[in-house]
């Protein structure tokens, strides 16, 4: 697995269109792991789209992917800052004692928080309400929730071929956590947790405190 970081030009009216539009920044990164004439895999990659710190006006996105990426791919002139940070090699990462069960990390995660009732999803709402969402996919994916604050909530929107209006309601998650189970965590930050990964929710981002 790598761990890709990258900074968008929002000048280029490709980079706000993508922005906007979950659905064609999926599209776009695509590109990087697939030639022209293959159809994207939806589990190639996670990605998740960021604000640059002191500087809002710049995204980032961070890209977890699972071959490593060809950037020259996307064609679009100046549609990267500069060259992505990365790849970090989570594979050497996950070998070290940082991701041995007892473990404290921060973390965060920008998921869709929801549950299904008479056939369909509806969105969690309320930060009680989406804590304890929370906790149960901890307790699912190999890690127990020491501390998390709800620090952004958003209507995720994507536009497909077909011209029909995606929305997905995501939650951003910051705080600690401690792992209980090794390999089943490490299978959460490598797959992702939860539905709409495609429109950049699910990936799990955790690091020593």
């Amino acid at each position: 697995m790598y761990l890709y970081r990258i900074v968008l030009n929002p000048r280029l009216k490709e980079v706000r269109r993508d922005v906007a539009d979950a659905y064609q920044m999926h599209s776009t990164l695509c590109r990087a792991f697939c030639q022209p004439e293959e159809k994207c895999k939806q589990s190639a990659f996670l990605w998740r789209l960021e604000l640059e710190r002191g500087s809002p006006t710049n995204p980032v996105v961070l890209v977890l992917s699972k071959q490593l990426a060809d950037w020259k791919r996307i064609t679009l002139t100046d549609w990267l800052v500069k060259e992505p940070e990365g790849p970090i090699d989570l594979n050497d990462k996950y070998k070290t004692t940082c991701f041995d069960e007892g473990r404290k990390l921060r973390f965060r995660l920008k998921a869709n928080a929801c549950y299904n009732k008479d056939g369909k999803r509806h969105a969690v709402k309320g930060n009680g309400d989406q804590l304890v969402w929370l906790r149960g996919q901890a307790a699912k994916n190999g890690f127990l929730v020491l501390s998390s604050v709800v620090t952004l909530q958003e209507t995720i929107k994507g536009y497909p071929r077909d011209g029909k209006e995606i929305t997905v309601f995501s939650v951003q998650y910051d705080g600690m956590l401690q792992i209980t189970d090794r390999n089943t965590f490490i299978a959460a930050m490598n797959n992702g947790i939860g539905h709409g990964k495609a429109l950049g929710l699910g990936l799990l981002t955790a690091v020593p405190q």
